[in-house]
């Protein structure tokens, strides 16, 4: 017998068919075959599906791969699945590293934020632009913002995690050089103002 042996068929009108074949013998009296059923499936339109789902498949991984972000998405079973090459040199780890195993980069100290976003996501919350701590494989612990959704209606989910640690530095010396400033100013022994363009005053020191 033959089973779904699948063969392309060209039609009188030159259009191509594909079709699934199946082959039963059929026993005489005598136990020996001696006829043949075969029947054929026409599987044209069902072909044409998995092909565009792969073609989709293969644009997707084409465009989580050449994104300068992380992207990656845990299991139900909150296992690494997809590990895109952002995420493999933000973080440090290969996609052989961690596909299969328990997401490695959240810090002990965040495990408390990590089962509130677990908990979000479970109610079906999408998550946006959550600024967060995160460790790489190196012990270096560094700033992200993070945006997580659910993946399917069993418990996975997709994240999308941007490095911002040189963002946020900036952001610090940038607070500090405020706060010398104000200091400098508020000790000065002269008056120190500033006017806007009408020459009103929008600060004077004491």
């Amino acid at each position: 017998p033959v089973r779904n042996d699948v063969m392309g068929v060209h039609r009188p009108d030159e259009s191509l068919v594909w079709i699934s074949i199946n082959t039963q013998p059929l026993m005489g009296e005598d136990g020996r075959p001696n006829a043949v059923v075969v029947t054929f499936v026409d599987i044209t339109e069902s072909r044409r599906r998995d092909l565009e789902l792969r073609q989709a498949n293969r644009r997707l991984s084409a465009i989580i791969d050449a994104s300068p972000t992380a992207i990656y998405t845990l299991t139900p079973e909150a296992t690494v699945d997809i590990w895109n090459a952002a995420a493999e040199r933000i973080f440090g780890w290969t996609q052989a590293e961690v596909r299969g195993k328990p997401l490695q980069i959240i810090p002990f100290e965040s495990a408390g934020q990590r089962d509130a976003i677990l908990g979000a996501l479970r109610a079906g919350t999408i998550l946006n632009n959550l600024e967060v701590r995160r460790r790489r494989k190196d012990g270096e612990i560094i700033d992200v913002s993070l945006s997580v959704a659910p993946l399917d209606t069993e418990g996975g989910a997709v994240s999308v995690a941007e490095d911002i640690t040189e963002r946020k530095r900036i952001e610090r010396e940038l607070v500090a050089s405020r706060e010398d400033y104000r200091l400098l100013v508020d000790q000065a022994s002269d008056i120190v103002y500033r006017t806007d363009v009408n020459g009103y005053f929008t600060f004077c020191n004491p």
